[in-house]
């Protein structure tokens, strides 16, 4: 039979499966908190990447153990994608799993529509990109960064006029987002708004000044 036992593991505390000899029943809340402490050591290895090169493969398998003891985590499920996808493996290995998050209504679904997003505007297919920041922004419509990808990839698209209306909802949410003033200043100068897009490009300054040589750039184009 399968007894379980508690192993601390970098200061986070794991229920671990063992074997012994004497019948035992497991809670499911037992594998609750094994699964969860797997998904915490995930994202954590998923934050040192950048200085770890083994991080990610650290993350993999965390993110793996987890969703073989309970597929229907969302933690975990988003974590295997988001470890997968990051990794570069084919979209075989962690779409679904994505997919299958979607159907929840919280923040993991939103992040879940918002990474086949990115794959979909890495890969050149705008409308279907647009497709899943729509359905990710009626999901969480605060989401500042959602209403950016949404204007960005509608302006690869050549529609600015609808992606200025995207960025200005960008920079009501975060009005410290010089980045939301940098590209509503663009999508404006395209269309030939240029007092608007000279006062957004103002405001992106005055949030930080290195937006100055883009700035300039795009006055010419």
């Amino acid at each position: 039979m399968i007894a379980w036992a508690v192993v601390a593991v970098g200061g986070v505390a794991l229920v671990l499966p063992r074997e012994s000899d004497t019948p035992d029943t497991v809670a499911p809340t037992e594998i609750r908190v094994s699964v969860s402490s797997l998904a915490n050591l995930g994202n954590l290895a998923m934050e040192e990447r950048a200085s770890d090169p083994a991080a990610l493969e650290r993350a993999l398998d965390h993110f793996r153990r987890g969703h073989e003891l309970d597929p229907d985590h969302l933690d975990v499920r988003f974590g295997l994608a988001w470890a997968r996808q990051v990794k570069g493996l084919p979209e075989s290995e962690w779409r679904g799993l994505y997919q299958q998050t979607v159907a929840d209504t919280s923040i993991l679904a939103y992040l879940s529509l918002f990474n086949l997003a990115y794959a979909e505007g890495e890969a050149g297919r705008y409308p279907e990109a647009v497709a899943f920041l729509e359905h990710a922004l009626r999901v969480m419509p605060e989401r500042a960064d959602g209403w950016l990808a949404l204007g960005t990839n509608k302006v690869a698209m050549g529609d600015n006029a609808r992606a200025v209306l995207d960025f200005q909802r960008a920079a009501e949410l975060d009005p410290d987002h010089s980045r939301a003033f940098f590209l509503l200043g663009q999508a404006q100068h395209a269309l030939g708004q240029d007092i608007g897009a000279e006062a957004a490009w103002s405001r992106a300054l005055q949030l930080d000044p290195a937006w100055e040589g883009r700035i300039e750039a795009a006055r010419v184009q």
